[in-house]
């Protein structure tokens, strides 16, 4: 992952509201803060050992499903990954996407791994489960 591509800005600026039901622009500018603290890595590392394996699951597929349902791939790449393109995807991100999808098994993993399969010349589809899960293993040990 590259150093210094995230920001969190709006949270140490905001002068607003933080609070949510009164409309939209305050809800969505509450849940900016509020994502923006929930990632705070002091507050993370206090939290994570916390939680238990259901509970970052949970958080693990909320996230992937908000990504696929309003990210187009190449936003999903340059915006949540910080890449400069689909093609420099990171053995770290490729790592994390392939225990995710052996875990969940969930529908936006699919399509990646998908994708991955494309960019070495394979079809997820025309793959064995055998097949599938070596391919998987092998993005983990990337």
């Amino acid at each position: 992952m590259k150093e210094g591509t995230h920001t969190h800005h709006f949270v140490n600026q905001y002068q607003g509201l933080v609070g949510f039901g009164l409309d939209r622009e305050t809800d969505q500018k509450s849940l900016m803060v509020y994502l923006q603290k929930f990632s705070d890595d002091t507050f993370l590392e206090t939290l994570l050992p916390r939680l238990s394996q259901g509970e970052i699951d949970e958080i693990v597929h909320l996230i992937s499903r908000i990504l696929k349902t309003h990210l187009k791939e190449d936003e999903y790449h340059r915006l949540f990954l910080k890449e400069d393109s689909a093609e420099e995807t990171s053995s770290e991100a490729l790592s994390f996407n392939a225990q995710n999808m052996m875990k969940e098994r969930i529908e936006p993993g699919e399509e990646q791994l998908r994708w991955l399969c494309s960019k070495r010349g394979l079809q997820w589809d025309l793959m064995s489960e055998e097949e599938r899960e070596t391919f998987i293993q092998d993005l983990n040990r990337a």
